[in-house]
């Protein structure tokens, strides 16, 4: 039963409220799934005209008007941009049923739901020069080494905290907490974000509201400790990798890259 023959009806209508859709995925799993890309979505309709032709005479005392009446069916045809129609016809296909991510395969799709907590890491560039320029943590401005003379006593704490966050290759961040009880990191790019990330935190803070659907790949993390690299260069670049992702990331971490991040809402 279509949206407008429920709505005729009476009946709810259930809209979907995207958060998040990451569109090179969309398109990429619906044309190897439907063999090619959806660019339009075809609606025909009847279109009845109907024409009166009216003839009138006069006999003196009689007069008589005479109507015909022609009906004429023209078929019109609209091309409507399948915006959203794309994604939930990917999703029916899927047909996934929600189920625990420990018994998920790695490397699969899934869908979860659950609680969802925001984090902008980029903030810290910002955070960290607010806190040192007004002393809101002392030990920021405590140089690193306490017997420092001159322009050394500038080499503090914070400054050197600072220069450490913006190597770190930080980003935008979905927690979830499903309704599982589990827990998993969702990677997102700000581009397939439904509203700006601003805005975001603007409006909710770091807690969205609601429960959310999350339908995406999952991944478990492993962080590699040792370093089995032979050559210098190498082995330094994967062991300051190794522990900048120690910073932000745990061993056997459930990390989903969603495809999309959606509710249901009722008109």
């Amino acid at each position: 039963m279509g949206k407008q023959e429920q709505c005729e009806n009476g009946e709810e209508i259930t809209l979907i409220d995207f958060l998040y859709k990451d569109t090179n995925l969309i398109n990429s799993f619906y044309s190897q799934i439907f063999g090619g890309d959806l660019t339009a979505v075809s609606k025909s309709e009847i279109s009845a005209e109907e024409s009166s032709n009216n003839m009138k005479g006069s006999i003196k005392i009689v007069s008589s008007s005479v109507s015909s009446k022609h009906s004429d069916g023209q078929n019109i045809t609209r091309n409507i941009n399948p915006y959203d129609y794309k994604v939930l016809e990917l999703l029916e296909q899927f047909n996934l049923t929600i189920n625990s991510l420990s018994n998920a395969h790695e490397g699969s799709i899934i869908t979860t739901k659950g609680k969802l907590t925001y984090r902008n890491y980029n903030i810290i560039d910002q955070i960290f020069p607010f806190i040192e320029k007004n002393k809101l943590v002392p030990e920021f401005n405590t140089p690193i080494d306490p017997n420092a003379r001159g322009k050394n006593r500038n080499n503090t704490l914070g400054k050197a905290m600072q220069d450490i966050i913006k190597m770190i290759p930080y980003g935008l961040e979905f927690s979830v907490e499903t309704t599982t009880d589990e827990t998993a990191t969702c990677i997102i790019n700000k581009e397939h974000l439904t509203i700006s990330p601003d805005d975001l935190l603007r409006s909710y803070g770091n807690i969205i509201p609601s429960i959310w659907t999350v339908i995406g790949i999952l991944d478990v993390t492993k962080l590699n400790t040792e370093n089995n690299m032979t050559e210098e260069f190498k082995s330094i670049i994967d062991a300051t990798n190794s522990v900048f992702a120690s910073m932000v990331l745990k061993d056997n971490t459930n990390v989903i890259r969603p495809i999309a991040i959606y509710r249901k809402l009722s008109v």
